[in-house]
């Protein structure tokens, strides 16, 4: 069956397991946003000179030609990862695969790096099993138990 991710729509006390881990749907949000900012810092820690990573990448962005926009990505593979979740209300897991992407800008402002910049994350779901249609009785079955109701 082909994958079909859809932008995932869960509570933040929903249960996700992943990477042999249960998390509350909050809480791997919030590892995902960690582990993207320590590899930011990761990348710009190799012979840092005693900056910070925001200093970092103002001296990065600083050019001769004028003030570079920098873009960060981190993405999942395009085949998302295999995961379940457990929502709320829920009497059994839901299998599948999960897929993300986190995107942060560092734009200049003035004199310095804009550090008002915000991590954005997509996070999509594709089950393994296609969602279940409930198939609603027929339009006339309604009219038929009004008519009998009648007589």
């Amino acid at each position: 069956m082909e994958n079909q991710f859809k932008i995932l729509e869960c509570h933040d006390d929903d249960v996700i397991s992943f990477d042999q881990e249960l998390l509350k749907y909050k809480d791997f949000k919030n590892k995902l946003k960690n582990k993207f900012l320590c590899q930011i810092d990761y990348l710009f820690e190799k012979d840092s000179n005693d900056q910070s990573t925001t200093e970092r990448l103002f001296n990065l962005i600083l050019t001769p030609f004028g003030k570079l926009n920098l873009s960060i990505n981190l993405n999942s593979p395009l085949e998302g990862e295999k995961a379940e979740i457990l929502r709320l209300g829920s009497n059994k897991w839901e299998k599948g695969k999960i897929r993300t992407k986190l995107v942060i800008e560092f734009l200049p402002e003035g004199d310095t790096v804009y550090e008002g910049s915000e991590i954005r994350m997509s996070i999509e779901f594709s089950p393994d099993e296609p969602e279940t249609i409930c198939q609603s009785a027929s339009p006339l079955d309604d009219l038929r138990r009004q008519i009998q109701e009648i007589t």
